[in-house]
């Protein structure tokens, strides 16, 4: 109860927040909102005016909340979007443009520590659940109105999606409006290769390409680098490729190049080379990249439908682009302040600096191992980091103490896995390290705590960091020892799988560690 109250004070703080700017973020939707969106047949102030109603219900208390009516909105809009003979991507997309515009605004405040932005994160999660809902009522609203249906045919890469065997010609323009939702469907949790293979798989497939190649741009320099291929890319190695990709990038305009028509400013590209189109990737009027498909068969040739459905999706995945990097930022802005509050625990005592970083790393090596999907080993990557969070409610002298510890004295350092409990229980989105954390001290034979849970009833993630965390404090100096060699800390470890530690586990660690000495 203590948790759930402390919760929604903070929401309520955010909340109160996010009224008191909501001048600056619709200021700041109005500035993001492309100059181009002008030129539809929706004006401005009409897209504000729904940017304004739809941030003032997010402002209001979940349980308050009408998510319905929000969603009815939007499918009404999609609705108008389609009566008044628009492609999907002409109309901007707002809700994405409201949730940047609200970071935009926010994030000051949690730099000066006026708003924590553990509490922004968790509000944030809602708001981007409800955002994401607009999206899919104004695709719904759109779709529906259109009488376009799409096939779900590949789950572990998109969850709406064109099916891959209908895309030929004679479908591919009743698929255009398709195009943003498919893009839009890029799932986060990929890793960022995948991700990029997947945008490639999908422009290939669409344009019956042979092969393909993503260039994005560096941050700092500008300079084009290829970020992925797909199928024989040797051409896209080439200089005449490389001075099309970067004209394309420079002057943000589609290149069509043939064999048979060579085009002068670049040259011939290498064998076996028919056709190849490129299209830049631009967000909000900046390029970002540029994405190239090509095909080896004999006269292959591109029509100027081919050539426009070929720049939607373009100017598609880069706002997928863009939204995972976005999100990627976030994180890493987050799992920056985690590892800041970790290391300040750390520093209460000087001999555990470090150690959750070394456990994390640890951690990650093992599940890697055990190939273990992206989504747990970026769970197993904090709760590496977090495990012993609960710690920064024991005392300084019991953490510290030279000698042996009482036994009130060690009752309290084995609270420390309820007390991390207890501090991440507010946080929704890490409910799913909780158990991780909470377990990490049980034993295979059921001899641990907090629990007793024993064999495969102990999470495999805490049974990955006890493994782990023995190891690295075993290696490491301690105010009542000193540090094990790592031959001894191998033996123990060894010698204790199947009693304190998951023999599987033990195996893919120990394996790990004879990879490293070798190397």
């Amino acid at each position: 109860m203590i948790a759930s109250t402390a919760r929604e004070d903070n929401m309520t703080r955010i909340a109160k927040t996010l009224s008191k700017q909501r001048d600056a973020i619709l200021k700041a939707t109005a500035e993001l909102l492309p100059l181009s969106a002008s030129g539809v047949s929706f004006a401005r102030d009409e897209l504000l005016e729904q940017a304004g109603m739809t941030l003032d219900l997010l402002i209001e208390s979940e349980s308050e909340r009408d998510v319905s009516f929000l969603f009815d909105r939007w499918e009404a809009i999609g609705k108008i979007c389609a009566q008044r003979d628009l492609a999907l991507d002409e109309f901007p997309d707002m809700p994405f443009i409201l949730k940047h515009a609200i970071w935009l605004v926010m994030r000051p405040l949690v730099e000066s520590g006026k708003i924590k932005l553990a509490d922004l994160i968790d509000q944030m999660m809602g708001t981007d659940t409800d955002l994401a809902g607009c999206r899919s009522a104004l695709t719904k609203g759109f779709m529906k109105t259109r009488e376009i249906t799409l096939v779900a045919r590949n789950e572990a890469l998109y969850s709406l999606l064109v099916g891959k065997d209908r895309l030929t010609e004679s479908d591919a323009s009743n698929n255009m409006d398709a195009i943003g939702i498919v893009a839009r469907t890029m799932t986060t949790r990929q890793e960022p290769k995948e991700q990029l293979l997947n945008l490639l798989q999908m422009a290939t497939v669409l344009m019956r390409a042979d092969n393909g190649v993503l260039m994005l741009a560096e941050e700092m320099f500008g300079n084009l680098k290829v970020e992925a291929t797909l199928g024989p890319v040797a051409w896209a190695c080439d200089k005449t490729f490389a001075a099309l990709a970067k004209w394309v990038f420079d002057n943000n305009r589609i290149v069509h190049w043939r064999r048979d028509k060579p085009d002068e400013r670049f040259g011939v590209l290498a064998p076996p080379v028919s056709t190849c189109l490129t299209a830049p990737l631009v967000v909000w009027d900046k390029p970002i990249g540029a994405l190239g498909i090509a095909s080896s068969e004999a006269d292959k040739q591109y029509s100027k439908n081919d050539i426009e459905l070929f720049g939607n999706f373009a100017a598609q995945a880069a706002v997928s682009l863009e939204n995972i990097r976005l999100y990627q930022r976030l994180q890493d802005t987050y799992i920056g302040a985690i590892g800041s509050l970790a290391a300040a625990i750390e520093a209460r005592d000087p001999y555990t600096v470090g150690h959750s970083a070394r456990v994390t790393q640890y951690s990650v090596a093992i599940a890697e191992s055990m190939r273990l999907t992206t989504e747990e080993i970026e769970e197993l990557r904090l709760a590496g980091l977090l495990h012993d969070l609960g710690k920064i409610g024991v005392p300084d002298n019991i953490l510290n103490k030279a000698g042996r510890l009482t036994e009130e004295e060690y009752s309290a350092i084995k609270m420390h896995p309820a007390l991390s409990m207890r501090i991440i229980e507010p946080l929704p989105h890490l409910g799913n390290i909780i158990p991780i954390i909470y377990h990490h001290h049980e034993r295979y034979d059921g001899k641990g705590y907090v629990d007793g849970k024993a064999g495969a009833n102990i999470p495999l993630g805490a049974r990955i960091v006890a493994v782990a965390d023995s190891f690295e404090a075993m290696t490491s100096d301690r105010p009542y020892r000193k540090a094990l060699t790592r031959e001894m800390a191998i033996s123990e470890i060894e010698k204790n799988a199947g009693s304190q530690f998951d023999p599987e586990v033990v195996r893919h660690f120990l394996a790990l560690l004879e990879k490293t000495n070798a190397g």
